[in-house]
């Protein structure tokens, strides 16, 4: 709580005017930064300006920028997600985390299904597991790099850029028929 009052530059006191707890100021930062994912996942997806592929890298880019403008709302869109039977258990930012989080799912899914049409696409590609699995790819590449980004570079003899470009057309490419 130190730490967030000093980044926002209020005083400890001053953020629990607004905030019960600990908890409810996270659940508000991760419904912020789940929001943010969402208008950021459904400009790059729904751009229907750009190819299939335009989009894919387009998005994978926009993440990357968004980590680096916003690390810690980054970090938090990796964390756990509360699941319960029933959302009556939740509290008002834990639903419309989930909601949310539904949504971005669904414009992932939407982007898949009409690269499957196109017949760009693999036609045995698993909805929920392939928008699932996507996230964790393209976001641990995001998450690599900006935690051993001198190793990367050192190892590599390459840029951060173009070893984002070849990290992500491989997982462009795991996708392709």
């Amino acid at each position: 709580m130190n730490e967030i009052a000093k980044l926002a530059g209020y005083s400890k006191a001053t953020l629990y005017v607004y905030f019960a707890d600990k908890e409810q100021l996270v659940s508000y930062l991760v419904l912020r930064s789940m929001n943010t994912l969402y208008e950021i996942i459904s400009a790059q997806m729904q751009n229907k300006d750009k190819s299939i592929e335009e989009r894919f890298f387009s998005l994978c880019i926009a993440l990357y920028n968004y980590q680096q403008q916003y690390p810690f709302y980054f970090a938090l869109t990796q964390k756990e997600i509360r699941v319960v039977g029933d959302l009556c258990d939740f509290t008002g930012e834990e639903k419309e985390c989930y909601e949310v989080g539904k949504k971005i799912n669904a414009v992932i899914y939407e982007y898949l299904k009409e690269g499957k049409e196109k017949k760009i696409f693999k036609q045995d590609l698993k909805d929920f597991s392939t928008v699932f699995a996507l996230w964790a790819m393209i976001s641990g590449i995001i998450s690599i790099t900006a935690n051993k980004r001198n190793y990367i570079e050192l190892s590599s003899q390459e840029s951060i850029d173009t070893f984002l470009n070849y990290s992500f057309s491989l997982v462009y490419k795991s996708l392709l028929t």
